[in-house]
């Protein structure tokens, strides 16, 4: 009988504990107040504490309106949620000046998971809404206004001075008559005053103005705010818009951000964004006379939406005594007076270097361009004259 070896698949070591199951705590757990409704927003666990993956659990939310042990008191509600999911369940603004404590955790299999932070929030009287909210292009950018005001916070009472009581001296009783004097007792040293606790730090007032939102229209739904800070104007100028897009805004007044106490929000307003700026003028533009034509060239744009560049051109030259011969001849006797007082240089290259540096470059580039132009020039005037032996010919 032949024994085959089997090969082994494992590895001697002390046993290990199975994975645990139970699900993670339940995250960023929130309370805010959003017109005459009270808003908890949290997220599901995505695994247990383990790292497995979970399946569609339940959340279990404990919701406390009074003081008192939250595990006793508290009203229990559950959903269902997927893994990682971020929720948000409303209900009826309970009346000013209520606090309200708020828990949760996730069940999974019978696995319940920690409790998470409490969330706690004080009603306040909603504040009014704002209203008349108006969109606008304005270049690139939507212009945005409407109107409403914050109330101003309340104030807060002082706290009155407590009376000090003022430290008697230590003077000695005179013995009572025909009573035997007594010892005397002298005064124990008084202590040394102990340095006072420096006062603690103000708190600062909860923040207070206007919050933005923002949507894409059709199909998107409103976020967060543009800015997490409130805005202290009724007016602002959104330009993270991107071109061939619709957008919506509302608008809602807030007395604090730490938890949100916000007012409902104002009417909608949507405007279409698209391109109304003129791209900027090309630059560096040159024109080059040639045998065949004249070549025009100029700097490329670096605007990302330009579409096409438009040539215009206006014809001076209109007959052998108009306007474009007139203003030629103009230009060649200028060119040649320039030619004139550069003579002297042009015809002993060694004078350029009598003049001081500045000078010396300026005077090379005046006899450069004088060149050139006088070259161009030249050229012209032969066509022009041949034009005009080609006019005599058909006379």
């Amino acid at each position: 009988m032949a024994v085959l070896p089997l090969a082994a698949c494992g590895k001697r070591g002390d046993p290990l504990p199975p994975l645990p199951v139970t699900p993670q705590a339940v995250t960023n757990l929130k309370l805010a107040q959003r017109g005459d409704r009270l808003e908890i927003a949290y997220v599901a666990p995505r695994a247990t504490s383990g790292g497995a993956r979970l399946g569609v659990l339940d959340i279990e939310i404990l919701r406390a309106d009074a003081p008192g042990d939250l595990q006793k008191i508290a009203r229990r509600t559950r959903r269902r949620a997927a893994p990682g999911e971020s929720l948000a369940e409303t209900s009826p603004l309970p009346s000013p000046g209520t606090t309200v404590r708020v828990a949760a955790r996730a069940l999974d299999r019978g696995h319940v998971s920690a409790l998470s932070s409490v969330a706690t929030i004080v009603v306040q009287p909603p504040p009014p809404a704002p209203h008349d909210l108006a969109a606008e292009l304005k270049g690139e950018a939507v212009a945005l206004r409407w109107m409403g005001t914050v109330p101003s916070p309340s104030p807060s009472p002082s706290p009155s001075p407590s009376p000090v009581p003022s430290a008697s001296p230590g003077t000695l009783s005179s013995p009572a008559p025909g009573a035997s004097p007594g010892p005397r007792v002298s005064p124990s040293p008084t202590a040394s005053p102990r340095p006072s606790p420096s006062p603690s730090a103000t708190p600062q007032p909860p923040a207070r103005g206007f919050l933005l939102y923002r949507r894409s229209d059709p199909g998107g739904a409103y976020g967060g705010p543009i800015r997490s800070e409130p805005f202290t104007t009724n007016a602002f100028e959104d330009k993270a818009v991107s071109l061939g897009q619709r957008w919506c805004y509302v608008v809602g007044t807030v007395v604090s951000t730490e938890p949100v106490a916000e007012s409902t929000r104002s009417n909608e307003a949507c405007v279409s964004v698209h391109d109304i700026v003129a791209p900027a003028a090309p630059s560096g533009v040159a024109a080059l006379g040639g045998p065949d034509g004249v070549e025009v060239s100029w700097s490329p744009s670096t605007e990302t939406d330009l579409a096409s560049y438009r040539v215009y051109r206006e014809v001076l030259d209109r007959g052998l005594g108009g306007l474009g011969h007139a203003a030629l001849r103009i230009r060649v006797r200028l060119l040649r007076r320039q030619v004139r007082a550069l003579r002297p240089l042009l015809e002993r290259g060694g004078g350029l270097s009598l003049l001081p540096g500045p000078r010396r470059r300026e005077a090379a580039l005046d006899v450069r361009l004088c060149r050139r132009r006088r070259a161009r020039v030249e050229r012209r005037r032969m066509r022009l004259r041949a034009r005009r032996l080609r006019l005599r010919t058909l006379k």
